[in-house]
């Protein structure tokens, strides 16, 4: 279960009945069979007293007060960490800031993560023979969160998990501010974003937002 609605179970903070209608259909479709909202809720209330305290309130009021957005049509590359490959990168985003253009430093290497169309010219940009690795055909499922985000622990991490659950591979995951941009292949973007937005969904109804 997302640790932000367990925690709330936990806290006394969500109505285990509504919890239990929520959850039922996702139950029955791991299971591959029917079950009664009567033997979910008797597992929420086993579960109520286990497992440890936290900020699922806060997770669930800042998840409640996002929204999404999914771009596809993303390809990505990886390249060797150096002086030069830096300048590049700096060219290059200094050129696109128009355009969806994320860069991820590493300890040895840049991801660099564009829009399909500009692909050439990013291969021209960095340095000859720096390429480490190239994929395209990816996709970038963006939440935008409230301000809140920066000191409510747990937020990314219950996106993740639900991502998980649902059997999404991440790809790469870059925080922003308020925004958390997690890449996918784009054969599961629409999984990705439907995912993530059931879990909005559960948090307005557990919070009333």
């Amino acid at each position: 279960m997302d640790p932000c609605l367990h925690s709330m179970l936990r806290e006394g903070l969500a109505n285990a009945s509504a919890v239990a209608r929520s959850l039922r259909p996702r139950v029955e479709s791991l299971v591959g069979a029917p079950v009664g909202e009567e033997a979910v809720l008797a597992a929420l209330k086993r579960m109520r007293g286990s497992g440890e305290g936290g900020t699922g309130q806060q997770i669930a009021r800042v998840l409640a007060a996002s929204r999404l957005d999914l771009k596809t049509g993303l390809g990505k590359m990886v390249i060797r960490r150096s002086q030069q490959a830096a300048d590049a990168v700096g060219e290059l985003a200094a050129r696109h800031r128009r355009i969806f253009l994320q860069v991820l430093q590493g300890i040895s290497s840049y991801t660099i993560v564009y829009e399909s169309r500009i692909r050439d010219e990013v291969a021209r940009a960095v340095p000859p023979g720096s390429a480490i690795d190239e994929s395209s055909g990816l996709a970038a499922l963006t939440v935008v969160s409230p301000p809140e985000i920066s000191n409510t622990p747990g937020v990314v991490s219950a996106i993740l998990q639900r991502l998980a659950s649902r059997g999404v591979n991440v790809e790469e995951v870059v925080s922003c501010h308020t925004d958390t941009i997690v890449i996918v292949r784009s054969e599961e973007g629409g999984r990705a974003f439907d995912a993530v937005q059931e879990l909005i969904s559960e948090c307005r109804s557990l919070t009333g937002a």
